[in-house]
């Protein structure tokens, strides 16, 4: 699974060669992949946020239908 070219796929498929070796000394995206994975976690964790309200929103409905 090797990307024609695109820098952004083939520091990815790097990201997940190092992952599956478990080699903490392969080269780092010089682009600042630390802050790619920071972006990623905060759209991850604000994805989540919005579930739970929603949940919850739905949860407060449901309950206001029983009333």
């Amino acid at each position: 699974m090797k990307s024609s070219g695109q820098p952004e796929a083939r520091a990815l498929e790097d990201e997940a060669e190092r992952v599956e070796c478990g080699d903490d000394n392969f080269p780092q995206d010089p682009k600042g992949s630390r802050i790619f994975e920071a972006e990623v976690w905060d759209d991850l964790l604000l994805s989540l946020i919005r579930v739970e309200a929603t949940l919850a929103v739905s949860a407060k409905l449901e309950q206001l239908k029983l009333l």
